[in-house]
């Protein structure tokens, strides 16, 4: 089983967007190291997600949909974009990954993989 260190959300710029991960405040506020890319294995978003969701990888100001409702159908309960790329997601230190509610708040807890961690590999 690896273990993964959890990492909460974060207002974004709008009342409806929540930045999943952002490797470089990672290294900001809590001593991660800046250079290494940073693995999202897992996320957890609670909200309503009827009115729809998207998920976008914002660099160098541009924002890269990823994924949304409309592909996926999920509306409702505990949402694991992850899961429904069907892969972990590598983000480098100058992007950041952000979730868009349609119909405004929601909270989100993301879990990460940090190497070169002992004990945590």
């Amino acid at each position: 089983m690896q273990t993964l260190i959890p990492v909460p959300a974060y207002s974004g710029k709008s009342n409806n967007e929540i930045v999943l991960l952002d490797p470089a405040r990672l290294a900001d506020w809590h001593c991660v190291d800046r250079d290494s890319p940073k693995v999202l294995c897992k996320t957890t978003i609670y909200g309503n997600h009827a009115a729809g969701w998207s998920l976008y990888l914002h660099e160098n100001g541009c924002y890269e949909w990823l994924i949304g409702s409309d592909i996926t159908g999920n509306s409702s309960g505990a949402l694991d974009v992850i899961s429904l790329l069907g892969h972990n997601l590598c983000l480098m230190p100058w992007q950041k990954l952000i979730f868009c509610s349609e119909d405004g708040a929601c909270t989100a807890i993301s879990y990460i993989r940090l190497s070169g961690l002992s004990g945590l590999d």
